[in-house]
C-alpha cells in the first residue's frame, strides 16, 4: 500500500512550469485565438434559430399527423351541422306549403297577369331604346 501511495504522491506534486514554456504556450493560444476568432453571439444566434427550427419543425409535423384527424372531425361535424339544417328546411317548407298552395290557388292569375305586363313594358322599353320603334 505504501509504494501506491508514494507514486500517487510523486505524480501529483506541484512543480513549477518553467518560465520559458509557459510563456509559449501562452503565445501559442494567443496565436490560435488571433488565427480563428470565434464569434460567441453568433453563434448563440444560430442556437437560438436551431432551437426555434426545431420547434416549428415538430410543430409542422404533428400538425401533419394530425390534420387526417381534425378533416374527420370537421367532416362530422359538417355532416351533423348540413342534416340538422336540411331537416329545418324540410320542416319550415312542410309548414308553409299549405300558405303556398292557398296564394297560389287565389292569386295564380294576378300575380302572372302582372308579370306579362312587366314583361310587355320592359319589351317596348328596350325597343325605344335601340332606336326602333313599335308599330
Amino acid at each position: 500500500m505504501n509504494g501506491t501511495e508514494n507514486l500517487w504522491d510523486q505524480l501529483f506534486q506541484d512543480k513549477p512550469v518553467p518560465e520559458a514554456r509557459l510563456a509559449n504556450l501562452r503565445l501559442n493560444v494567443m496565436r490560435q485565438i488571433a488565427e480563428q476568432p470565434q464569434d460567441f453571439q453568433g453563434q448563440a444566434l444560430l442556437a437560438a434559430r436551431k432551437c426555434w427550427g426545431m420547434i416549428l419543425v415538430g410543430l409542422f409535423a404533428l400538425g401533419s399527423l394530425l390534420a387526417p384527424l381534425f378533416i374527420l372531425i370537421n367532416g362530422y361535424l359538417l355532416a351533423v351541422l348540413i342534416k340538422n339544417t336540411a331537416a329545418e328546411v324540410v320542416t319550415i317548407i312542410t309548414d308553409i306549403k299549405p300558405v303556398i298552395v292557398l296564394l297560389w290557388d287565389n292569386y295564380s292569375l294576378y300575380l302572372l297577369s302582372i308579370l306579362v305586363l312587366l314583361v310587355v313594358l320592359y319589351q317596348s322599353e328596350n325597343r325605344t331604346m335601340n332606336g326602333r320603334r313599335a308599330n
